[in-house]
């Protein structure tokens, strides 16, 4: 196998794929990067047989081969290699040779025989969405999923689709977001659990513009798309085996006020307010009279307050964990959220003009 790539190239193509990477691998060929060249490509593919990303790219092939060598070596001598043509050559004793004009690099691999073949092709329900709007459901619903090694059901987010809407449901028990896309049109109807490993990959690698196509069978799921670097990608993962816990029993049916604020006013303030706040115990309280807001935090030793114009009839309090509440909106870029609650103790939610809403308790002070 010899092929010819550059250095910027090859560095952005193994940034995408190591996100396989395992820390402790069972396997010693899981610490290797697979590195096939064929025609007129070079496809690098990482996994840890419960996820597997390859990302192909196009390049000079001089001679077509295949092998493994370690990943996180490679990733760490192309990084540190000047901005030029790199030659990546392997004999049949898989000895890697990795040249950069005077720079050299021999590395012993192993045989791609040895790599696994995690994923067969998936055989289910298939869809093709914008990268955008698929990115924008992740990133604005897996905050809220939990981070508890025992809750693996909640580890993830909730993927769920029919013929109109394809939404992201993600919670930690104490919290819920939901974020629906409406522009969306599919065949089928499911659902399924993204793992937290698969999500983060998708958090990471899924921007720009352009399409991806989406599988899901019983056990699997994939996505294939152009990365941002315009190399083809393909992510395959299997799926949470779990039962998703009836989130719809915890949106309240009603609310008594409706209060529309500003965003990024509600933000910047609720960040600058909690300054003083060292401990989650405390919360932030928020006082109502018409088209005023008063936020207050309050500690043994410490006082802050800010007042805030919004749109709102009456007169009425609510306290909120305020990390509960900078949470969707740092995420979020509508102009404007609503906060919907009917008194101190029932559950509240917050939702916006872009299908967002978000479910959370208030605070006892």
């Amino acid at each position: 196998m010899k092929f010819s790539i550059d250095q910027t190239k090859l560095d952005q193509a193994l940034k995408c794929v190591q996100f396989g990477l395992l820390t402790r691998p069972s396997l010693p060929v899981l610490n290797n990067v697979l590195i096939e060249a064929k025609d007129d490509h070079v496809t690098f593919t990482l996994t840890d047989l419960e996820i597997s990303i390859s990302c192909k790219t196009q390049v000079s092939v001089e001679s077509e081969g295949i092998t493994t060598v370690t990943a996180r070596k490679l990733i760490s001598i192309v990084r540190r290699l000047p901005d030029a043509p790199i030659t990546l050559s392997c004999n049949e004793e898989d000895f890697v040779n990795i040249r950069s004009g005077e720079i050299n690099f021999s590395i012993q691999g192993i045989s791609s025989s040895e790599f696994p073949q995690a994923f067969s092709q998936i055989d289910g329900s298939k869809f093709t969405t914008s990268k955008e709007s698929f990115h924008e459901l992740v990133i604005k619903s897996s905050f809220a999923t939990s981070s508890d090694p025992s809750r693996v059901a909640i580890s993830g987010p909730l993927l769920k689709f029919n013929k109109t809407e394809l939404s992201s449901i993600a919670t930690d028990g104490k919290r819920l977001a939901i974020v629906t896309d409406n522009n969306f049109s599919c065949d089928h109807e499911g659902q399924c659990i993204i793992p937290p490993k698969t999500n983060n990959a998708l958090l990471k690698l899924m921007a720009g513009n352009g399409d991806v196509e989406i599988q899901i069978d019983e056990k699997n799921m994939s996505f294939e798309f152009v990365n941002e670097f315009d190399q083809q990608t393909t992510i395959y993962s299997q799926l949470i085996q779990a039962k998703y816990p009836n989130y719809a029993a915890i949106i309240p049916d009603g609310s008594e006020h409706h209060a529309s604020i500003n965003r990024e006013d509600f933000l910047t303030a609720l960040k600058r307010i909690a300054l003083i706040l060292s401990e989650s115990e405390h919360g932030i309280k928020l006082s109502f009279e018409n088209s005023a807001l008063a936020i207050t935090a309050q500690t043994q030793d410490d006082e802050s307050k800010e007042d805030l114009e919004v749109e709102f009839d009456g007169t009425a309090e609510i306290a909120f964990n305020p990390i509960y509440l900078i949470d969707p909106l740092k995420r979020l870029s509508s102009e404007k959220v609503t906060l919907n609650f009917s008194h101190s103790h029932a559950a509240a939610s917050i939702s916006d003009a872009d299908n967002f809403l978000y479910v959370l308790m208030p605070m006892r002070m």
